[in-house]
């Protein structure tokens, strides 16, 4: 279905209406928020010069802090998720129907998104995590589902950077006992520090020198890994490193794990953009995610079978 037979199948206008009144409402709570704030500050400070009081300032941010802030901002931040509640059931999970596309789209999933993107080792140690929606379905016969992740990584013992991207989980039917990590490689290929990551298993040595600038590799069946990575499968990889800025993935628990790193909000919802722009913005998210697992899905399908077999017995 095109953009444009999408939006006449929702109604945009009366829609736009709630979005308007919601908006209305939240920038008027904001307002006495403020105002109030103000107000109650300096009544508090100046009947602490009053009566002499000589932590007056302190006096009057703590009054005004419990007596207004935390009440009215409460109010707001109620109104902001009522907002992107509304547009989450009444045009998101619309969207994708109307779309045409076996899936299940819920709002709030970030517990069950935290376990699933543990379970997937992608990222070892990380804090702050959080995810907005999880999206389950099918494509052609494979179970998948994806998510939006943020959190914050560490580089190194002293470093953390803010991460936010796109995790992406495809059922192949894999054997369960197979673990092979395709991740970023920060030891700058030497092969020495490689081992020293204990949390992993053993390194892969691949020999090719393009691939493992980028990559390295980690495997209980070092041999699988490398029937996986032949000449073409790395060439592919390599190819789509150049289309997407960060990604990697990992086979574990029969499951193709995949992290996408692009700092961008797949499905943000502020009651300041007009659902149209919106729409079209979620739109064109969606034709970009189904791109990525129509790809995914022809790059490791052909590998499916002989990553499938008991390979332990």
């Amino acid at each position: 279905m095109e953009l444009n037979e999408l939006k006449s199948s929702l109604d945009i206008t009366s829609l736009d209406e709630y979005r308007k009144s919601k908006k209305k409402m939240i920038d008027k709570q904001e307002v006495i928020l403020g105002f109030s704030s103000l107000v109650i500050f300096g009544v508090l400070y100046g009947y602490g010069y009053y009566q002499e009081c000589e932590n007056k300032f302190i006096m009057a941010f703590g009054g005004t802090l419990v007596l207004v802030v935390l009440p009215l901002w409460f109010l707001v931040k109620k109104s902001i998720k009522e907002y992107i509640l509304f547009y989450k059931t009444k045009v998101l999970s619309p969207i994708f129907k109307i779309l045409g596309l076996e899936v299940e789209y819920f709002p709030n999933n970030h517990t069950v998104v935290k376990k699933l993107f543990s379970k997937s080792k992608l990222l070892l140690s990380y804090t702050g995590f959080k995810s907005t929606f999880l999206v389950k379905g099918s494509y052609e016969k494979m179970a998948f589902l994806f998510a939006d992740v943020r959190l914050d990584k560490e580089r190194d013992q002293d470093t953390k950077e803010k991460f936010k991207g796109l995790y992406l989980n495809l059922d192949f039917e894999f054997n369960s006992q197979l673990i092979i990590d395709v991740l970023p490689d920060h030891t700058k290929n030497i092969d020495f520090v490689k081992m020293l990551n204990i949390q992993r298993h053993k390194p892969v040595k691949l020999n090719h020198d393009g691939f493992e600038k980028l990559f390295v590799v980690y495997s209980n069946f070092p041999e699988k890994a490398r029937e996986l990575l032949d000449d073409n499968f790395i060439t592919t990889i390599i190819n789509m490193r150049a289309n997407h800025k960060k990604f990697w993935f990992t086979i574990r628990g029969g499951s193709l794990h995949i992290m996408i790193e692009d700092n961008n909000d797949y499905f943000e919802i502020d009651s300041k953009n007009p659902i149209e722009k919106t729409v079209e913005i979620h739109y064109d998210n969606i034709k970009m995610v189904y791109a990525c697992l129509k790809k995914y899905k022809e790059i490791f399908q052909s590998k499916s079978r002989q990553l499938s077999i008991n390979i332990f017995n």
